[in-house]
């Protein structure tokens, strides 16, 4: 999205890389091309310039939107100093400038150089991009230009001089903004000077491109990791000791020796190596120092599990590997337990990979993950731990949604400063969130975004902000850390995509509108150039609150889709099995129980008819169901007088359940990121394959209802469920539910 760098003059960028063109002319020669400003050709041709910084420029910036104004008042404040140094240096060049006005100008003697056209000139000196955009026109003649080149560093370098110079007495770093430049001859005590060729321009612009990703409560891309890899490994290790061949490229030589009847350290010792080069948090931790010992420390405490594991596999008493692994190798369940979310996905599709911009400046970019509310990040934390209650629960403390949003803030200062990044013309934002990590998005944006000012609309259709007094932008990034607050320039920042999924913010011990207390969740859509909200009908929880994005502009769309939550925002664990409580009843007489049983089969039957989330009616009172209902009955008996009563509950029993469904909300989200032509590498195996989604999948889109009831209980994920602690479903609006819709705000 940079735009194209203004200038005054012809002044071409590569990279880091600027310079200034002049056409040298005889006097009997005249202009053939308006890409050229003149100057008479001599025997002498020289350059002066200045830089100005980006401070000093501030009054030239204040409250002025357009480039092209800022750069012509640049030149009507230091044109007259250039034409002075040039008149007052007798055509003698002093290498460490001349000081006019309490600025440095520089004096340069120019090479010239002959070719065909501007674009061949171009060529020879390497600026490749910019010569592709010119025609290539032949002329029999060849045409004479003089150039001046600098780059970023040696600008800044130079106004860094300037400052040294003039202020001794004080210690301060100084970025370039802009320099102005001008073209002249003096030969025979002769100064020819074209006050009409003055060279004005930005320094070669500084993108920085940030896609930031904030994942939901409990999904943590690298706990998920760990548990496939242990998964993986220990499937391995079991092959082997059944007789079979790895199907993955795993080492295997803790088994081999097990079978073999080496003794137990030597053992353990090999199972140590094998899991350092095939758990992916080992391999990485293992030339971290920080690391290094927990490191040591958890492999040698897995080692001996997979050795007492290895020994109930050989005598058939092991429980299945994803169990094993669930209870004796992982820290927690909750993040463990979840696989890799939109969000996950989409991360790691972010293109970092920069091509072809050399032209337009400098240009970076880089994917930030924020690991979900009430998950650590293990990096950060230099081990694996279990979940946070406060954070999962709530949405506060360590792991909470402003701990979240201040730890992206971090990220973004640790990858600007790994650049080496002094000075950033345009700060791009990506941002993307699911569940609470869409609330976490929504803060991030509008905790910078409410600070700014609108500067224009630019030619992408994207908002661009700044602030109208001319000041950095980088204290309002890092206003939550300490450091310098002045050590990087941001001139702009873009916010040129937010993609969120169903937003749960529930924040604090009560589940409340959020939107515009203290997490601020409501956009400004004269700040955010576009927004994609995707939202689940199907999610009943009455802790699940959804926040709608409260507007109706075209760059600002928010769809609906069948589904639970995770539906939609992803992280469900393919083909893993349901046990929902959809109903619970105490204290029943005896003489009531036949009826009371009647009544509930009755509204089971007619509820799954309206919905089906099974595909039969079956319901038993012995739990040996695999797809149907479970009625299951508790006798009590209490007090003296021994009274009688009976609990009724009614579980919901689905096997198999698929997690393919998600990958249709990640598709249009992807679809609308390419359209838009933000830095996404193409879906690859996160495409929908299933046979029956895919035939279906624009009635699914289109929320045809004879469709999404036929493929509901396969596909869908019912979230409520009386028997998990915070999952109760909200209140029944009539007899004929189990629940009812959750709040939306």
């Amino acid at each position: 999205m940079m735009s194209k760098p203004f200038s005054i003059g012809t002044v071409v960028y590569n990279g880091s890389e600027f310079m200034s063109v002049a056409k040298v002319l005889s006097n009997e020669e005249v202009s053939s091309t308006s890409h050229d400003m003149c100057v008479p050709r001599d025997e002498y041709n020289h350059w002066a310039y200045l830089i100005v910084g980006y401070e000093e420029s501030k009054s030239l910036r204040t409250g002025v939107k357009e480039d092209k104004k800022i750069l012509e008042n640049i030149k009507n404040k230091y044109i007259q100093i250039l034409k002075s140094a040039i008149e007052s240096t007798e055509g003698k060049i002093q290498s460490n400038g001349y000081e006019i006005d309490n600025k440095l100008v520089y004096h340069q003697i120019s090479g010239v150089k002959s070719t065909k056209n501007l674009k061949h000139f171009l060529q020879s000196e390497k600026f490749t991009c910019q010569a592709k955009k010119l025609k290539d026109s032949e002329n029999s003649i060849l045409q004479s230009r003089m150039y001046l080149k600098l780059t970023n560093q040696e600008a800044n370098q130079l106004l860094q001089k300037e400052y040294d110079t003039l202020n001794p007495d004080q210690k301060k770093k100084v970025h370039a903004y802009a320099f102005v430049a001008m073209p002249y001859t003096y030969s025979n005590d002769k100064l020819k000077l074209n006050s009409e060729a003055v060279f004005v321009a930005f320094m070669p612009r500084v993108q920085f491109e940030a896609g930031v990703f904030f994942d939901g409560t409990l999904n943590n891309m690298y706990n998920t990791n760990l548990r496939v890899d242990f998964e993986k490994y220990t499937q391995a290790q079991v092959d082997v000791l059944g007789g079979f061949s790895s199907q993955e490229k795993i080492s295997t030589n803790g088994p081999k020796r097990f079978l073999e009847g080496a003794p137990k350290e030597e053992v353990l010792e090999k199972i140590q190596t094998d899991l350092k080069k095939s758990i992916n948090f080992y391999k990485n931790g293992i030339g971290d120092s920080k690391l290094k010992d927990y490191v040591e420390k958890s492999a040698k405490g897995a080692s001996e599990e997979l050795y007492a594991y290895f020994e109930d596999v050989l005598s058939r008493k092991a429980s299945s590997v994803e169990e094993f692994v669930k209870e004796e190798l992982l820290p927690d369940k909750g993040s463990y337990q979840n696989d890799q979310s939109n969000i996950a996905i989409l991360h790691s599709l972010y293109d970092t990979n920069i091509k072809d911009s050399k032209s337009k400046g400098e240009f970076f970019r880089k994917s930030i993950y924020i690991t979900g509310a009430g998950s650590y990040n293990p990096y950060l934390k230099k081990e694996h731990e279990s979940d946070a209650l406060l954070g999962k629960a709530l949405g506060m403390g360590e792991t909470g949604v402003l701990a979240k949003v201040n730890q992206a803030c971090k990220f973004i200062k640790e990858s600007i400063e790994q650049k080496n990044l002094s000075y950033i013309d345009t700060l791009v934002f990506d941002v993307f969130g699911f569940s609470r990590g869409a609330a976490e998005a929504r803060h991030f944006v509008n905790s910078i975004a409410d600070e700014l000012d609108l500067k224009l609309k630019n030619d992408n259709k994207e908002f661009v902000l700044y602030k109208k007094d001319g000041s950095n932008l980088y204290p309002y990034l890092i206003k939550e850390i300490e450091g310098k607050k002045d050590e990087v320039i941001i001139d702009k920042i873009v916010f040129r995509f937010v993609g969120i999924f169903d937003t749960v913010s529930h924040y604090g011990l009560y589940q409340e509108d959020d939107k515009e207390d203290e997490l601020n969740l409501v956009f400004d859509d004269t700040k955010i150039s576009n927004v994609l909200h995707l939202v689940a009908k199907d999610e009943y929880r009455e802790n699940f609150a959804l926040t709608k994005l409260q507007t109706n502009v075209r760059h600002f769309e928010e769809k609906s889709f069948h589904g639970a939550h995770s539906d939609i925002g992803g992280g469900y664990i393919d083909g893993k099995d349901e046990k929902i409580q959809l109903y619970k009843s105490y204290n029943i007489r005896e003489n009531s129980l036949v009826k009371t049983k009647k009544s509930l089969e009755s509204k089971l039957k007619k509820w799954n008819k309206k919905y089906r989330w099974l595909q039969n009616d079956l319901i038993s009172y012995k739990y040996d169901v695999k797809d149907g209902f479970y009625i299951q009955i508790t006798k009590r008996i209490r007090g003296s007088h021994r009274n009688v009563s009976y609990t009724l509950s009614a579980w919901m029993i689905r096997s198999s359940v698929s997690s393919e469904y998600s990958k249709i909300p990640l598709e249009y989200m992807h679809k609308k990121l390419k359209e838009l032509k933000i830095p996404f590498t193409s879906l690859g195996t996160h495409k929908v394959t299933d046979s029956i989604l895919k035939q279906n999948q624009q009635k699914i889109v289109n929320l045809d209802e004879n469709t999404i009831k036929s493929i509901r209980a396969k596909y869908f994920h019912h979230s409520s469920d009386l028997s998990g602690v915070g999952m109760d479903g909200a209140d029944a609006i009539d007899d004929s539910e189990f629940y009812g819709k959750r709040v939306v705000y």
